[in-house]
């Protein structure tokens, strides 16, 4: 029997009081015992249906010795496959927690600040709301137009906020209760410009009505913050700072839940977690602007020239995929795709507002007879974009004299006449030598008909090519480090000349008679050893002292024999003598 309340009808604006009775308490006991005893008695028949599941699984025992022995095996094996599969996911469990944590070790090895936020910090889905807090931050802070470098806060600003409050409690309450601005809320000079319209921003859209605007300009009239511009020259916990947080994100979550970053996807979970909000703020303003104002305090513009830095080298990319593509898709020569395979091959360009064109800008290393095969490249893709009804390239102009790029290293590895003579030779012998394929060339001398294929020469393979056009190409170039080259293989060959016997073995003819000679030195040195152990150590100790012992031994032996070598006596040796 189970307990259903009686359902009476809520009381709209009031609020529902059940009493608590101790017969109501037995009631609820008695149901809890009575669940308590349904789930004890399923659990009990779960069993019973497992037991007879396994006994069902199990084989039959017969008589003969093969059917006892069948069962083993497979229970051996599936044993087997089983401690297999086990050691195999072990194995990933292990491997998988050694790679997370070789991750979090080499992420916390490149902390450059405490105040960074690092990926693994970051929980999974978070991205879209991190991404919605930073546009929120660009939008107080007036950083909206790209290249935009973050202001120091006005000092008068700053001395009135420190007249009224002096620690984060006093910030709290301001904002959170229905008093007075200490300010006008038209002195409020954040999102005064703003409009109630769906404006783009990077690949977002952001919608503000006119109310989370006011809501906005009136948070910060609260705290007497004319203009929301953290102090970059503090710390992040001192009170003005924990001012301009507090109120960054209790504006925020206010917007998000309005709808203001709907087009950011953002979850309304992390929207609530104060301390993930704080770690963020604390990471994007005290780290990542904070790096880019005091270095844009060094120098003046540095923000902005990084800036157009990476817009043109992305620009690079893609125009290098462009050109790689169509050469690859057309089956160009392995000469011509050495040539368009690198970025630092292709120039930048720079749009030129009167005219509406883009200007090529000059690369310093690279040589005219590139500079013509990149032009006619880029013809050549034009016209079959309008062939094929393909979205048309934008207008390059190359003009007389254009200005160099600010990208002037030059890429290496590339056939000889892809180099500009005058900067090549320019290089010391060993930048020669290092920096061009000096033994590949990869355009013709008639620039007219490159690119054009109505050639037979420019349909040639790489060896067949060098092989008739390298003599003539490379006309120009300084290449004397060939010379060093050729004499070092050649003073290689004639060492390898002189030292032509080493290693052979040369047979020696020797006279009987001085092998037997060797061989009575060596008995004699023998006979010598053993007379005694004082003598081996004196020798031992000094190898002076080893000489002259061994002349001493020499002369006792030539005194005590009668007989000399050759069967002489003293007398006739004498004699002889």
């Amino acid at each position: 029997m189970s307990f259903v309340p009686e359902q009476t009808p809520r009381p709209s604006n009031e609020e529902i009081v059940i009493p608590f009775t101790p017969d109501l308490l037995n009631e609820l006991q008695h149901n809890l015992s009575h669940k308590d005893q349904i789930i004890s008695q399923l659990a009990e028949k779960v069993q019973q249906m497992e037991v007879k599941l396994l006994s069902n699984s199990k084989p039959t025992q017969e008589t003969s010795n093969e059917s006892k022995k069948a069962p083993r095996k497979s229970t051996d094996k599936s044993n087997a496959n089983c401690r297999a599969k086990k050691s195999k996911r072990n194995l990933q469990n292990k491997s998988t927690n050694r790679q997370q944590l070789d991750k979090m070790n080499c992420e916390s090895r490149t902390r450059k600040n405490p105040l960074q936020m690092l990926q693994v910090d970051h929980p999974t889905g978070f991205e879209h709301t991190k991404k919605a807090f930073y546009t929120h931050i660009k939008l107080l802070w007036d950083l909206m137009i790209k290249g935009s470098v973050p202001v120091a806060p006005d000092p008068n600003h700053l001395q009135q906020f420190y007249q009224r409050f002096s620690n984060s409690s006093q910030i709290e309450s301001a904002i959170d209760s229905d008093g007075p601005t200490l300010i006008p809320i038209d002195a409020i000079k954040t999102l005064r410009e703003a409009r109630e319209q769906r404006t783009k921003i990077g690949n977002y859209y952001l919608y503000l009505p006119e109310f989370l605007i006011r809501y906005v300009r009136s948070s910060l009239a609260k705290l007497g913050i004319p203009v929301w511009s953290p102090n970059l020259y503090e710390q992040p916990d001192s009170v003005y700072n924990k001012a301009c947080c507090i109120s960054a994100l209790q504006t925020f979550r206010q917007l998000a839940i309005g709808g203001a970053y709907s087009y950011h996807n953002i979850n309304i979970s992390y929207v609530n977690d104060v301390d993930l909000l704080v770690q963020t703020y604390d990471h994007y303003v005290h780290y990542y602007w904070a790096g880019i104002f005091h270095k844009e305090q060094k120098e003046i513009g540095a923000h902005r020239l990084m800036n157009e830095r990476k817009a043109i080298q992305s620009a690079r990319q893609k125009l290098r995929d462009v050109r790689y593509k169509f050469a690859l898709n057309q089956n160009f020569t392995k000469q011509y795709m050495k040539v368009v395979t690198p970025v630092q091959a292709h120039s930048n360009e720079e749009y030129y507002a009167p005219k509406e064109i883009y200007i090529a800008h000059k690369l310093p290393f690279r040589s005219k007879a590139a500079n013509t095969f990149m032009h006619k490249l880029d013809q050549v893709i034009c016209n079959s974009n309008k062939e094929n009804g393909g979205k048309n390239q934008r207008c390059c102009v190359r003009i007389n004299n254009p200005p160099n790029t600010m990208f002037t290293k030059a890429p290496k590895g590339l056939p000889l006449d892809f180099y500009d003579k005058v900067w090549y030779n320019s290089k010391l012998p060993e930048q020669r030598k290092n920096i061009a394929d000096w033994k590949c060339v990869a355009f013709l001398e008639d620039l007219t008909s490159l690119c054009e294929f109505t050639t037979e020469d420019e349909k040639l393979g790489d060896k067949r090519f060098n092989n008739k056009h390298w003599d003539v190409v490379t006309k120009g170039y300084n290449l004397d480090f060939l010379s060093v080259v050729e004499s070092e293989s050649e003073n290689d060959d004639e060492g390898e000349e002189d030292d032509s016997d080493y290693g052979e073995s040369i047979e020696l003819e020797i006279d009987n008679e001085d092998e037997t000679q060797d061989q009575d030195d060596e008995d004699d040195i023998t006979t010598r050893k053993k007379g005694g152990k004082g003598k081996e150590r004196q020798i031992e100790v000094n190898d002076d002292i080893e000489i002259e012992l061994e002349d001493e031994d020499m002369e006792i032996d030539a005194t005590h024999n009668s007989n000399f070598i050759g069967g002489l006596t003293e007398a006739e040796w004498n004699a002889w003598q």
